[in-house]
């Protein structure tokens, strides 16, 4: 399921992984969750996650194909790591 501003709390299906999307304008992004849950304008930075498991964050889409960046990826762009309590 995913959760943001603009839909509320959507779910579906990771369709795939490691996928590369051109949103535009120099905008190439690797290494994508794609799903069928239903994001729109407003709900980029939204969490998409299995129960109470976080998997990734809103990137973008069409609203039918919606692709999410991992949390793995951007936590370690951080130098973050989670830990279990």
């Amino acid at each position: 399921c995913a959760s943001g501003m603009t839909t509320g709390l959507t779910c579906g299906q990771v369709t795939a992984v490691d996928q590369t999307v051109d949103y535009g304008n120099g905008d190439v992004v690797n290494g994508l969750i794609q799903t069928n849950v239903h994001t729109d304008h407003g709900d980029s930075g939204g969490p998409l996650f299995a129960g109470s498991t976080g998997l990734g964050t809103v990137s973008g889409g069409d609203g039918t194909t919606d692709f999410f960046q991992p949390l793995t990826v951007e936590l370690s762009t951080l130098g973050l790591s989670l830990v279990e309590p």
